[in-house]
C-alpha cells in the first residue's frame, strides 16, 4: 500500500493487555494462552509465568486452543484469577463457527 510505518508504531492487542495487566498489578503473574507474541509482551513488561495461583489468566488468539489449558484457566479463575481476554471477536478465527463468550472475574 505505500504505507511506511515503524515497528514501534504498531498498537497490537497483546501490547495493549500487556500494559492493563502491568498497570493493574506490576510486575505479577498470569497463566496466559495465546501466540508467542502474546507472552512475550506478557513476559516484556515483567510479569512471570504461574500455572498454579497467578494474578490473571490472559486468553488470546492461537491457532492451537488446548482442552487442558483451557481447563486449567477454567480452574484458576474459580480460584480467583482474574481473566483477561485480548480479542473479542464472536467468531474467532473460523467464519463458519458462531461462539461468543462471556466471562467475569469474581473479584
Amino acid at each position: 500500500m505505500g504505507l511506511n510505518v515503524e515497528e514501534s508504531d504498531l498498537w497490537t492487542s497483546s501490547l495493549a493487555t500487556a500494559k492493563f495487566v502491568h498497570t493493574q498489578r506490576p510486575f505479577g503473574t498470569a497463566f496466559v494462552i495465546g501466540q508467542a507474541s502474546l507472552h512475550e509482551a506478557i513476559h516484556n513488561v515483567g510479569y512471570r509465568s504461574d500455572d498454579r495461583a497467578p494474578d490473571y489468566v490472559v486468553l488470546g488468539e492461537t491457532q492451537d486452543y488446548s482442552f487442558d489449558e483451557m481447563t486449567t484457566a477454567v480452574r484458576l479463575i474459580e480460584k480467583g484469577a482474574h481473566f483477561v481476554a485480548t480479542n473479542p471477536e464472536p467468531t474467532g478465527q473460523s467464519r463458519s463457527v458462531r461462539c461468543r463468550v462471556v466471562a467475569h472475574s469474581r473479584r
